[in-house]
């Protein structure tokens, strides 16, 4: 059986009132599952091939619990970019000056200063 005919039994399991994912769903989905591999891979220094399987059930749990609502993802204390956001914004510098400055959002502007 393949990772994603297993992960959708699983899921299916959890949650079988979740309608199937439409085409555009499906490619990010699988966009989504492609980069937490990757970076998974790189914090636990191994293949993306031996964590597929557990970021495929991770992302259809995400996605089962929270599908279509924002999700709100803590910064990382120890972010570099975040702490010289913090700093200049210390400083008194204005979040306009702040987003131009460091090529940031909004949204991520006020992520790291919350």
């Amino acid at each position: 059986m393949s990772i994603e005919k297993a992960a959708a039994a699983q899921l299916r399991a959890i949650a079988p009132h979740v309608p199937r994912p439409t085409h555009a769903q499906s490619l990010r989905m699988a966009e989504l599952r492609e980069e937490l591999a990757i970076r998974a891979a790189q914090r636990l220094r191994c293949t993306s091939d031996d964590v597929i399987c557990l970021v495929h059930v991770i992302v259809d749990l995400l996605i089962s619990d929270y599908g279509g609502t924002h999700l709100y993802v803590p910064v990382e204390k120890t972010d570099p970019l975040a702490e010289q956001v913090r700093a200049e914004h210390a400083k008194g510098r204005s979040g306009k000056w702040i987003r131009s400055r460091f090529k940031i959002s909004y949204d991520r502007l006020q992520s790291i200063l919350a």
